[in-house]
C-alpha cells in the first residue's frame, strides 16, 4: 500500500484571477506567486508555448492542482 498523495484533478477557477510572480516560473520549473494575500507554488498551465516568467510580472491564475496554482502569462499567445 502506498501512502503517497499526488493530486491529479485540476480545479478550474470560475473567475480567473491575477497574481504577481515572486520567483521565476519556467516551463520545467515551478515558481512562487502572491495571490489573494498568500504565497503559492505555481506552474505554467501551457508550458509548451510559454517562456519563463520573471519576478514582478502579473500572471492569470486559471486553476489549481493540489497546492499548486496553474498560471498563464498576460497577454497569452496560447
Amino acid at each position: 500500500m502506498s501512502l503517497t498523495f499526488a493530486p491529479s484533478i485540476i480545479e478550474w477557477l470560475d473567475y480567473p484571477g491575477s497574481a504577481r510572480v515572486e520567483e521565476t516560473i519556467a516551463p520545467s520549473q515551478r515558481g512562487w506567486v502572491a495571490f489573494e494575500g498568500s504565497h503559492w507554488s505555481a506552474e505554467l498551465y501551457e508550458p509548451t508555448c510559454q517562456e519563463a516568467i520573471a519576478p514582478g510580472k502579473v500572471v492569470q491564475v486559471v486553476g489549481r492542482l493540489g497546492n499548486t496554482l496553474l498560471v498563464k502569462e498576460l497577454p497569452s499567445n496560447c
